[in-house]
């Protein structure tokens, strides 16, 4: 979400935001775009915790 460009971002919204003033909107992409993870990290610790449950679940199931 980081990388995106804000008017992608935006419009997934309904309506958009092209009502709002510039001030609001660049509000808005601070407060959406200000995490602590971007997109990428999420996806990367998932696959990492799906990838550990897999294999404690192939152990449990051949102990």
């Amino acid at each position: 979400m980081k990388k995106a460009p804000f008017s992608v971002i935006s419009s997934m919204w309904k309506g958009g935001l092209s009502h709002l003033p510039l001030s609001e909107q660049n509000k808005i992409k601070d407060r959406y775009t200000s995490s602590i993870f971007g997109v990428f990290q999420f996806q990367l610790f998932f696959l990492i915790v799906t990838i550990g449950m897999a294999v404690e679940t192939v152990r449990a199931f051949l102990a």
